[in-house]
């Protein structure tokens, strides 16, 4: 069926719903976002495929009317929305998009992931969190200590609190938050209550001061950083990055390892 008066509108009118200016409206028709048609000799906008449109991009909005992106909020997330929800920059958004092979469109000019795709992926892992899981993993982390603040617990470094853990790991209770080994609080005092070794170089009342002195959440370290984290030379830091050991990115001359990486080897070591 021919389209008609009623079932389209003028360039004009389209632009006036928009708050456009002349030029601008005629940009949008020559990006061909939407369906036209002449009729009497005037190009008008057919109105089906202008709506259509609208629910797929978050760009335009109309003057007096609903919110765009309707259908687009519904199936996709954007590149900021993730960053958002993971806490983590844009551009290791994009690092995860790429590393992954997510399948993405772009809408609107903008890069999309299908929601489907994002939910199934999120589901099946958990070293990225997102806000809600951070908050109840907040309880679990305060009833636990990484490896390190056991250490500064016992007054000793970080790789003597490794092996004091392998020794006693039938009695030390190691859980995962986010990927990040953990020790319980529990399993770690009836641990020290059994054991005549050590002695604490802090008091009890001061782990959690200890606790948040260690980056949990940080995302990148440097090749320094891992070293004097592992207790290694850089050296041997480099090794571990060319043998795909430990994974991360270069920014200019700098290099950058992923953080869990650090971790989980100080576990394996």
């Amino acid at each position: 069926m021919a389209a008609s008066e009623a079932t389209t509108m003028t360039v004009q009118a389209m632009g006036r719903m928009l708050g456009l200016k002349k030029t601008e409206s005629y940009y949008l028709l020559h990006k061909h976002h939407f369906q036209t048609v002449t009729i009497n000799h005037q190009l008008r906008v057919v109105r089906d495929s202008f709506e259509q449109w609208y629910e797929h991009q978050d760009k335009y909005r109309k003057v007096d009317g609903p919110e765009p992106g309707a259908m687009l909020q519904t199936q996709f997330y954007s590149v900021a929305e993730i960053a958002g929800m993971l806490s983590l920059s844009d551009d290791s958004i994009r690092d995860l998009i790429q590393n992954l092979h997510w399948p993405t469109l772009i809408v609107a000019g903008r890069l999309r992931v299908p929601k489907k795709v994002f939910d199934q992926w999120y589901a099946s892992q958990h070293r990225y969190r997102n806000c809600a899981d951070r908050e109840r993993d907040r309880l679990i982390e305060e009833a636990s200590m990484t490896v390190p603040d056991m250490g500064r617990l016992l007054g000793i470094d970080r790789r003597h609190a490794w092996k004091v853990y392998r020794q006693a790991k039938g009695q030390l209770e190691l859980i995962r938050v986010a990927e990040k080994p953990r020790i319980t609080k529990e399993s770690f005092e009836k641990w020290y209550a059994d054991q005549k070794w050590f002695q604490l170089a802090l008091e009890s009342s001061l782990l959690q001061e200890v606790t948040a002195a260690e980056p949990e959440h940080k995302e990148y370290v440097t090749i320094r950083e891992a070293a004097e984290c592992l207790g290694i030379s850089e050296k041997q830091v480099y090794r571990l990055v060319q043998n795909g050991t430990f994974s991360g990115k270069k920014i200019g001359k700098i290099r950058l390892i992923r953080y869990i990486d650090v971790l989980n080897y100080e576990k394996e070591d």
